[in-house]
């Protein structure tokens, strides 16, 4: 039903990191490559097989059974088999056997079945050289579903006879089959050798291919490519998969017209509902010219808010864009900036204003100019005038709560553990790696009609590891704000709590990158703050209803600032000014559900009497994963 080879070069160097080339890649029925299933690992070459994993193997009982040797080595044989109702399970039944070589414990050999009979098997041979040890084969079949045939013989019938109808079901499997060879250690590295993303397509015809092939073809297979072929143009189901993979960005595709997944709904304590829609021409429109546009209506504020602009891409190697655009919209007052954040870090935060109602009206003329310097490092400089204006019951100063605006703005994406590729919609980030680094420096100007004259630096560090505790993120952010800056130029600690209403639903809000679920909403501002955040995944998993797994994620986090000319901004608020501390704890795929719930509490300083104030409930629904 479907054939795809694919030949590609891994390279590594402590220096300059790591490099994959697809040297050639063929599917059955697409002229064009898939570039984010190109980007698709589908063995175990840089991983531990996931039944392995610390956070998994409470999920299994180990037996050592044996000890053999394997290429002349000695070799242990460890039995397991998964936790489930011992007295409905086969004692004697295991879902596979680990190889462990007795010298240096490397993994020699894993082999892993399904419980159920036929649904699927994997066997991963890993062999020594140079004193380290590299995966030299790997075999995978997977079930994928059933077929179901008519085998009815309704023409054979004799006169008086009844139709009869026999079915048939046949099961489809995924193979996979990986073969490494033509391995070189210590070989002289170039720094050119290096350059660009992290994975590049070299060629996609399938013309290489057979230079690379350890089994020719079976004219079985050489029939998949030419019949595949003819049926996947006919149905046209490589436009269907471009719409399926546009989806990880965040974009609904429909031909030459990408929709944006976060602009159709959205809610906050200003606009209530907001309904919208964005759109944006993709490069089956043009290669180079982008434009875009977005429109949304809030019921409460009864404002239409609306943006256009339009993309210049200047590279097909790289991510090099010149962007112009006009917005006339509503914004919440003192953000922390997402400028280079991924749709993948933006979802969580688009409930964040769930509580808040202060906000400001920006009506802004802009250009910017995106660029990837290299795999690790992407820069933006954006130059803006807007007119700005409170929403709110606000005053800065004696100036008023409008003002226009000229500024221009630096920000900076660090990432060196990413893995990028290039593809006709731009770089996707197929493997987020960590630490992430991202910084952002906003200049105001009194010229081109501009009022202020202000300076505006935050930064967010983002690291994850794992240890023996389990997976650990931790988050630290801050920033300071100097000159003539009005309120939604400084910075509010992004509260998810509403205590001006006594309803229950005034606790409830969605887990976000940086908001605190405790916090009042729109009440803490300064000109200076700093904040971390630590989550902590403990390393175990567990089964309560349903086939998936829950885990349990433990968190604390703080925040401390302060506010210079408090004085200036004449509107009911507090300082940040004393250690505000909140822990939390999360039940990940409640019962077994595609929901996760828990609750946060606040401590210290800002703790009030009423246990009602201190406490906010977290609730998130996990589409992904």
């Amino acid at each position: 039903m479907f054939l795809w080879e694919k030949a590609a070069e891994y390279k590594y160097s402590k220096s300059y990191g790591e490099k994959t080339n697809i040297i050639d890649n063929r599917m059955s029925g697409f002229k064009n490559p898939i570039y984010e299933a190109l980007a698709i690992n589908i063995s175990n070459l840089d991983r531990i097989p996931r039944q392995l994993r610390p956070e998994n193997r409470k999920l299994f009982n180990f037996y050592l059974s044996d000890t053999l040797q394997i290429d002349g080595r000695k070799t242990y044989v460890i039995k397991f088999k998964e936790i489930t109702d011992k007295k409905k399970q086969n004692p004697r039944k295991f879902n596979g056997k680990i190889y462990v070589d007795s010298e240096t414990y490397a993994l020699k050999k894993f082999e892993s079945a399904s419980k159920k009979r036929n649904e699927g098997e994997i066997v991963s041979v890993w062999k020594p050289i140079g004193g380290k040890w590299f995966l030299d084969y790997e075999d995978m079949r997977v079930k994928m579903g059933d077929q179901s045939f008519d085998t009815s013989k309704k023409d054979s019938l004799k006169p008086g006879q009844k139709e009869k109808y026999n079915q048939k079901t046949f099961g489809n499997y995924l193979y996979v089959k990986n073969r490494f060879f033509g391995f070189e250690l210590n070989k002289e590295q170039k720094a050119s050798d290096f350059k660009g993303y992290s994975l590049e397509v070299k060629n996609s015809d399938g013309s290489l291919l057979d230079q690379y092939r350890t089994d020719s073809l079976t004219a079985r297979e050489n029939a998949t490519y030419t019949k595949i072929d003819s049926f996947v143009q006919k149905y046209d189901f490589e436009k269907k998969l471009n719409t399926l993979t546009q989806l990880v960005r965040g974009n609904l595709r429909y031909k030459i017209i990408d929709f944006d997944l976060m602009k159709f709904f959205s809610y906050d304590q200003y606009q209530g509902v907001r309904l919208g829609a964005g759109v944006k021409l993709n490069e089956k429109f043009n290669k180079t010219f982008s434009p875009d546009g977005y429109f949304g209506y809030g019921f409460k504020d009864h404002r239409w808010k609306y943006g256009l602009g339009l993309d210049v891409k200047l590279s097909d190697k790289r991510t090099s864009v010149f962007r112009i655009e006009y917005m006339d919209d509503v914004f919440a007052a003192g953000r922390f900036s997402n400028a280079m954040w991924d749709v993948m870090m933006k979802i969580p935060d688009m409930n964040l204003d769930l509580h808040n109602s202060t906000f400001y009206k920006n009506q802004k003329w802009g250009a910017s100019f995106l660029y990837d310097l290299s795999n690790s490092v992407s820069v933006k400089v954006a130059l803006n005038k807007e007119k700005q204006q409170a929403l709110f019951d606000y005053r800065y100063k004696d100036l008023g709560n409008a003002f226009d605006n000229t500024s221009a703005t630096l920000s900076l994406k660090f990432s060196p553990n990413d893995k990028n590729i290039m593809t006709p919609s731009g770089k996707y980030t197929y493997e987020k790696g960590y630490p992430q680094v991202f910084v952002n420096y906003e200049k105001g100007f009194r010229t081109l009609g501009g009022e202020l004259d202000y300076q505006r630096l935050d930064a967010l560090i983002i690291h994850q590891f794992r240890s023996k505790l389990g997976y650990t993120n931790i988050k630290l952010f801050g920033g300071i704000s100097s000159g003539d800056a009005p309120i939604w130029k400084n910075f509010e600690i992004a509260g998810q709590r509403d205590l001006t209403a006594d309803k229950w639903t005034s606790v409830i809000s969605t887990p976000s990158n940086l908001g605190f679920a405790t916090m009042p909403a729109g009440m803490f501002f300064a000109d200076k703050f700093a904040a971390f955040k630590v989550s902590q995944y403990l390393p175990f998993r567990f089964k309560t209803l349903g086939k998936r797994y829950s885990n349990i994620e433990i968190e604390y986090q703080a925040a401390i600032g302060n506010m210079k000319n408090r004085e200036d901004h004449q509107f009911q608020f507090q300082v940040l000014d004393h250690y505000y501390q909140e822990a939390g704890i999360m039940w990940n795929r409640f019962l077994g559900s595609r929901y996760s719930v828990g609750f946060s509490y606040r401590l210290g300083y800002y703790q009030t009497p009423q246990f009602k104030d201190n406490f906010g409930i977290k609730v998130k629904l996990n589409l992904l994963n």
